[in-house]
């Protein structure tokens, strides 16, 4: 027995307004969120030797770790944070990770951006951190920079976490990538944006970091200091292959090693002395291999109380932080013909 047009158009009719209106609530809250909830934060795009960059051309923000959000970041045309660099320009090309790039202080408080104003237009400093980069990310960006830059100078700023990041094994890019093309997509609303950043809070509250793509600096604590002695061996080809790129285009590579030991207000007990094994380690690369060597560490001793060098609950740097470590930079390729038209002050004083 066949069943009556009525029985059979009653479910399809249920199914169509439900689906209508669940359409009409995502256009809803899409266009609520695009007026009132506009998503300012800084967005990446994948980049094939580095995982993922910051995406060209935009202003946005950062929450940091203390929930609060940063200054706005101006990122230009080549994904690097400031101004866009002139053409046929004299530079210098600093690489690093969020410390470099200036996470939570303005444009025009990075160390980077102190240097160049030092500078006063006869040199061009550029920033290229970018957060939770590691050794092989700021090799990456060389490769990736080099040849449009062409920088006469290149300085790697490393913080010391930097030594436990490490390049993925195949099996995590592919998972890493396949996470960025789901990310790319939902991205595209606001909406589904706002989603997504909730389901990675929660993700991370509930335990299951795996499934978020990390840009931050990661690493959740209690290291041994063994992990990163280990790190700095296997870093070390990749400093002397970015000193043979950078050789290319002008003078070759400065290493700035900016360790946890006078920046920070405790130590773990592991890591007690530890600065000194990768200061001497870091010492004997750069003589090996002929690269100017720099640890920030005497510098940022100039300020007694360490809570001024960092930001709470977050840990990035201050701009007080920011501004000694252009002082301690600017010293150290002073003799290599690079003088400043300008000084930098700091306000040292507690």
């Amino acid at each position: 027995m066949s069943k009556s047009p009525k029985a059979v158009s009653k479910p399809i009719l249920i199914l169509s307004t439900v689906s209508l209106t669940l359409v009409s609530l995502i256009a809803f809250g899409e266009a609520l969120c695009r007026i009132f909830f506009p998503d300012n934060q800084l967005r990446y795009q994948s980049e094939p030797e580095a995982l993922y960059m910051f995406e060209p051309k935009q202003k946005g923000i950062q929450i940091l770790s203390n929930g609060s959000p940063s200054p706005l970041a101006t990122i230009n045309g080549l994904g690097l944070r400031g101004l866009e660099p002139r053409e046929g320009e004299r530079n210098i090309l600093i690489v690093g990770d969020s410390f470099t790039f200036g996470a939570g202080v303005g444009d025009d408080e990075t160390f980077v951006a102190r240097l160049h104003a030092a500078f006063n237009g006869q040199i061009s400093v550029i920033n290229g951190g970018q957060p939770g980069y590691g050794l092989f990310q700021m090799e990456a960006t060389l490769h990736r920079l080099g040849e449009r830059l062409k920088p006469e100078l290149v300085i790697v700023v490393i913080w010391q976490g930097d030594f436990l990041r490490r390049p993925p094994t195949q099996k995590e890019r592919d998972a890493i990538l396949r996470n960025q093309a789901l990310s790319r997509i939902l991205k595209k609303s606001v909406l589904f944006t706002h989603l997504y950043r909730m389901v990675e809070k929660a993700a991370i509250l509930f335990g299951a970091e795996k499934i978020v793509v990390h840009v931050g600096d990661g690493g959740k604590a209690m290291i041994s200091s063994d992990s990163y002695l280990r790190g700095l061996e296997q870093d070390r080809p990749i400093l002397q292959r970015m000193n043979q790129l950078a050789k290319n285009y002008g003078k070759g590579l400065v290493i700035i090693f900016w360790p946890k030991e006078g920046f920070v207000s405790h130590l773990p007990d592991q890591e007690v002395g530890l600065v000194k094994q990768l200061t001497d380690k870091l010492e004997k690369v750069s003589m090996e291999s002929d690269m100017p060597f720099l640890s920030v560490q005497s510098a940022l001793q100039a300020v007694m109380s360490k809570e001024r060098l960092s930001i709470p609950g977050d840990g990035h740097p201050t701009p007080i932080a920011h501004c000694l470590v252009a002082q301690a930079i600017l010293g150290a390729i002073a003799p290599m013909g690079y003088v400043a038209s300008e000084s930098i002050s700091c306000q040292t004083k507690t």
